[in-house]
C-alpha cells in the first residue's frame, strides 16, 4: 500500500511540476523551444502500435472473481507524452450490470532494461507492473511488481498494427483461478484514411516533423536540436533551425511488407542521388530506414549495423 501511495505522489507531484514549467517558460515570440534531455529510447518504438483509438471486447471466463463470467465492450485511446519518452492509455468497458474507467502510463527504463507500467483504474486499483518484449512473437509479458502472496498474475499483450489482444491469468498457488480473461482491441477507421476519403500515405504525411532519434552504423546518434522534416505532397525540405541541409521528393509504395519509399535528393550532400527504403507511418510518428547507396539494396528492417551503412530515423508530428 505504501508503494502505491508513493506511485500516487509522484504522479501529482509530476503534474504540478509540469503545470508550473508550463506558465514560467511561455516565450513572448510564440516559438516551440527544443525538448530538454535526451531523446526517447528507441524501444518505445515497440508501444507505437497502442496510439490511437481502439473498440474493445473484453470475454471473462468463469474464476473466483466472477462466477458466471461475463463479456464487456468499450473504448481505449493511446497517445505519446513528454517527446514520446511515455505512452498514456485511457478508456472504459462495461457489461450489462457495471463500468470500469482506466489509465496506464507507460515507459521504458533503460537502467533496468524492463517496460515498466502505472495501472489506474476506477475501482480504486493502483499497480506497477514490468514487461519484457519478445520480438519473435510481437509479445509484451507484464509481471505485477507487488503480487498477492501465493498468487502468480500474468498479462500479456499480442500487438500487431491494426489490432492487439490482452489476456490476463491470475492463479494462485493451490490452483485457484482468480481471472481468466481475453480483451481484443481493433482499431477504429481515422478520418482521412485513404478507405474514408481517398487520401493516400503522402496525404497523411504532409506538415513538418521533429526528429526525435536517429541511428547510423547500429548506433544511436543523437539528434542536432531543432532539426525538422516538411513535407508537402512528394516533396521535403530538411532544416536544422532555419537552415536548409537537405531537400527532395520521394515516393511511397504502401503496397509492399515492409512499406517501400524511393527518395530522390535535389540539394544537400546526396543531391542527384536516388535512395530506397523503407518506411513506417502510424499516428503521429513517422520512422525511415535508408540504404546507405544508391546501388544498395532496400532495407527489409527498421535497424542498421556497422556493415550496411545506412540510418534510421523517427520523426514526431510536430505540435501547431
Amino acid at each position: 500500500m505504501l508503494k502505491h501511495r508513493l506511485v500516487l505522489t509522484a504522479c501529482v507531484v509530476a503534474l504540478i511540476t509540469t503545470a508550473a514549467l508550463r506558465s514560467q517558460t511561455r516565450n513572448p515570440d510564440n516559438q516551440r523551444r527544443p525538448f530538454l534531455g535526451p531523446p526517447p529510447p528507441q524501444e518505445m518504438q515497440v508501444l507505437a502500435p497502442f496510439v490511437g483509438s481502439w473498440t474493445t471486447k473484453t470475454t471473462a471466463r468463469p474464476s473466483s472473481e466472477t462466477k458466471t463470467g461475463y463479456t464487456a465492450r468499450g473504448v481505449l485511446t493511446g497517445q505519446w507524452l513528454h517527446n514520446g519518452h511515455f505512452l498514456r492509455q485511457e478508456g472504459f468497458t462495461e457489461s450489462n450490470s457495471a463500468r470500469i474507467e482506466f489509465t496506464h502510463l507507460t515507459t521504458y527504463d533503460r537502467s533496468q532494461k524492463v517496460y515498466r507500467r502505472w495501472v489506474f483504474a476506477s475501482t480504486g486499483l493502483a499497480v506497477e507492473v514490468m514487461g519484457q518484449w519478445d520480438e519473435k512473437t510481437k509479445t509484451i509479458t507484464w509481471a505485477n511488481v507487488n503480487p498477492p502472496k501465493g498468487e502468480s498474475r500474468v498479462v500479456k499483450n499480442v500487438l500487431d498494427k491494426d489490432r492487439f489482444v490482452e489476456t490476463q491469468l491470475f492463479k494462485r498457488a493451490d490452483g485457484t483461478l482468480v481471472r481468466d480473461l481475453t480483451m481484443t482491441a481493433v482499431r477504429n477507421e481515422q478520418p482521412g484514411k485513404a478507405s474514408s476519403q481517398g487520401r493516400t500515405a503522402k496525404d497523411e504525411l504532409d506538415g513538418t516533423w521533429d526528429l526525435v532519434y536517429f541511428e547510423r552504423d547500429g548506433k544511436a546518434v543523437k539528434p542536432q536540436q531543432g532539426t525538422k522534416a516538411i513535407i508537402t505532397g512528394s516533396k521535403f525540405v530538411i532544416k536544422v533551425g532555419d537552415k536548409v541541409v537537405a531537400a527532395g521528393t520521394f515516393k511511397l509504395d504502401a503496397s509492399t511488407k515492409p512499406k517501400a519509399s524511393e527518395t530522390t535528393y535535389t540539394d544537400g550532400p546526396d543531391k542527384g542521388k536516388t535512395f530506397k527504403g523503407i518506411y513506417l507511418l502510424d499516428g503521429d510518428m513517422v520512422k525511415f530506414c535508408r540504404a546507405a547507396s544508391p546501388d544498395q539494396e532496400r532495407p527489409t528492417e527498421f535497424k542498421t549495423n556497422a556493415d550496411n551503412g545506412g540510418f534510421v530515423s523517427v520523426y514526431k508530428r510536430a505540435r501547431r
